[in-house]
C-alpha cells in the first residue's frame, strides 16, 4: 500500500523548538492576575518535565471564559510568532494534518494557515455555549491518546494503517509510531533512535528535504 496521508507532530518537528514557553508568558497576560497566580506552578510542571498536568491547569483557568476572545487572540499570535519558523521543507506534497499534544488553541489555526487537512489531532479545551468549561474535551494527545486518535481518525478518512504515516521528533510519540506502517523520524531523541535500531524507520535531518515519492511506497511494517 501506498502512503495516503502523513501526521506530523508540531514542537521540535515541524517547529524547531518547543512553542509552549514562547506561549505560556503572553498567554498568561491575557488571562490577568488569574493567569499569572496559576502560572507559576505551570511554569514549574513545564520544568520538571510534568506536562500532563499542564493542560488540564490552563484549561481551568479559562473556565467560564469567552471563547471568541482567546481563540481570536491565540490565532493572531500563532500567524505572527509561529508561522515564520516552520520547517517547509517537512511539509509533504499530498495529504497531511497535523496531531500534536499541544493545544487546540495553538494546533487549529496554525493547520489552517499550512493548509493542512482537518482536523487537527490536538488536545481539545472544553467549549459549550460560547464560552469554555474549564476541562479537556479530549484525551491529550500524546503517547497512547495520539495513537487512538490517529487510529480514529485514519478510519474516519477511510483508510487503515498501511496507508498511513507519522513524522515525529519525540520517543513519547512511539506508541502512535507503532500503530501506523510509514513511522518517520526527525532529529530523533536518543530512546526513540534506540527504538527504531529494531524497526528501521527513515530518519532525516531537520534541514532535509525527504524524497517522498521513494518514502510513499516504502513501508517499513
Amino acid at each position: 500500500m501506498n502512503l495516503k496521508h502523513l501526521y506530523i507532530d508540531l514542537d521540535k518537528t515541524l517547529l524547531p523548538y518547543d512553542s509552549f514557553p514562547l506561549f505560556l508568558p503572553a498567554f498568561l497576560n491575557q488571562l490577568g492576575l488569574k493567569g499569572w497566580a496559576n502560572g507559576l506552578s505551570i511554569a514549574f510542571w513545564a520544568i520538571s518535565g510534568q506536562r500532563p498536568k499542564i493542560r488540564p491547569a490552563l484549561a481551568n483557568i479559562l473556565h467560564n471564559k469567552k471563547i471568541e476572545k482567546y481563540d481570536q487572540y491565540c490565532e493572531n499570535w500563532t500567524k505572527h510568532r509561529l508561522v515564520k519558523d516552520i520547517r517547509t521543507n517537512l511539509l509533504p506534497p499530498f495529504s497531511f494534518s497535523l496531531a500534536s499534544m499541544s493545544m487546540d488553541l495553538i494546533v487549529d489555526p496554525l493547520a489552517i494557515l499550512l493548509g493542512a487537512s482537518q482536523p487537527s489531532l490536538s488536545t481539545q479545551l472544553g467549549r459549550e455555549s460560547g464560552l469554555y468549561t474549564g476541562k479537556l474535551s479530549s484525551p491529550q494527545c500524546g503517547g497512547k491518546g495520539k495513537a487512538e486518535m490517529i487510529l480514529n481518525d485514519a478510519q474516519n478518512r477511510g483508510l487503515n494503517r498501511s496507508e498511513v504515516g507519522l513524522l515525529t521528533d519525540h520517543h513519547r510519540d512511539i506508541p502512535a509510531l507503532d500503530v501506523v506502517d510509514f513511522p518517520l523520524l526527525v532529529n530523533p531523541t536518543t530512546p526513540l533512535l534506540e527504538w527504531n535500531q529494531t524497526h528501521s524507520a527513515p530518519v532525516f535531518n531537520a534541514d532535509e528535504t525527504p524524497d517522498w515519492k521513494k518514502i510513499r511506497c516504502t513501508p517499513t511494517r
